[in-house]
């Protein structure tokens, strides 16, 4: 569930209120009763996922060679989140703290099939 929660951008407390809609439905199953109560089962298990910058385009991963880029190398779009202030589009300046990352427009996140170290 918490993969299906990733893959469809459900938010925290949607999917806290879909862990307690279950608990509700089926009392004798052990449902974690929170997505912290499910974080932590799932560290338990050892399955880790990474993350990987993407397009907003779906069209590109920023991995490998083109990890440190912060457009896309064909049409440009670009890799970072941007604010909007009073109904504009305004783009966030590269000017961050240090060793503080802009937030990345959209996120891959991978669940391998073999552990990850």
């Amino acid at each position: 569930m918490y993969h299906i929660k990733c893959i469809c951008g459900v938010s925290d407390k949607a999917f806290s209120l879909i862990l307690e809609l279950l608990g509700d439905a089926f009392e004798h199953a052990k449902i974690p009763s929170t997505l912290h109560v499910a974080k932590r089962i799932i560290r338990k298990f050892g399955i880790k996922h990474k993350k990987i910058d993407v397009c907003p385009n779906d069209c590109m991963l920023y991995q490998g060679s083109d990890q440190d880029l912060s457009r896309r190398k064909w049409c440009g779009t670009s890799r970072w989140k941007k604010k909007t202030r009073k109904n504009s589009l305004v783009r966030i300046n590269v000017v961050f703290k240090k060793n503080v990352k802009p937030h990345a427009a959209k996120i891959l996140r991978y669940f391998p099939l073999i552990l990850l170290l």
